[in-house]
This record gives C-alpha cells, sequence and structure tokens, in this order.
C-alpha cells in the first residue's frame, strides 16, 4: 500500500484547465454549451490577487474565468473540490513553515 498522498501531491496532479462541451444542462449552461473546469493552480493564483481584508464571492471568480476561456459557465462542483485542495495544501505549508503572511 502506497503513502496517502499530500493535498501539495492534489495540486501538481491535477488536471490542466479545459473547456467542455455539456451533452446536458448544468451549472447555468445549457446543453451544447461550454463549461470551464479550472484547476487548483488557478484558483490559487485568483485567491492570491485578493487584496488583505477584501472578499471575493465564487461566483464572481466563476463567472469571470468562463468569460477569459470563452465559456457559459465554470463548473461549480469542480471549483469547490478544487478550493478545498488550495485551503489544505496552504495549512501543510504553514505546518511545514512555509506558509505566507498575508
Amino acid at each position: 500500500m502506497g503513502r496517502k498522498k499530500s493535498w501539495q501531491d492534489k495540486f501538481d496532479g491535477a488536471k490542466a484547465p479545459h473547456v467542455s462541451v455539456l451533452r446536458a444542462p448544468f451549472a447555468g449552461a445549457p446543453a451544447g454549451g461550454r463549461l470551464f473546469i479550472a484547476d487548483p493552480a488557478s484558483l490559487d493564483d485568483w485567491i492570491t490577487s485578493i487584496p488583505p481584508g477584501r472578499t471575493q464571492p465564487i461566483a464572481a471568480f466563476r463567472q469571470a474565468m468562463a468569460a477569459r476561456h470563452g465559456a457559459d459557465a465554470t463548473c461549480p462542483a469542480s471549483t469547490g473540490i478544487f478550493l478545498r485542495i488550495v485551503a489544505e495544501r496552504a495549512c501543510e505549508q504553514m505546518a511545514d513553515g512555509r506558509g505566507r503572511a498575508r
């Protein structure tokens, strides 16, 4: 039995962001619509671009990413999963003394 993957492993092993054409309606996009699937790195970039003391809704990020990639929507399920990976990776880094102060 191999070792359990770290959150860093999950962050590094994620597929590249891409756009999928939907067979059925999903996440506000119609059948035949384009759905952007982000990755943990793009979410990490987005989070670190938010100025300290400010907040930004995930829905705003999803809309902006969809528009940036010519899609109708960004997948809410994968966004939630990848946000967890980014957060847990940050906790691992802080526990190892590699966290960044904000």
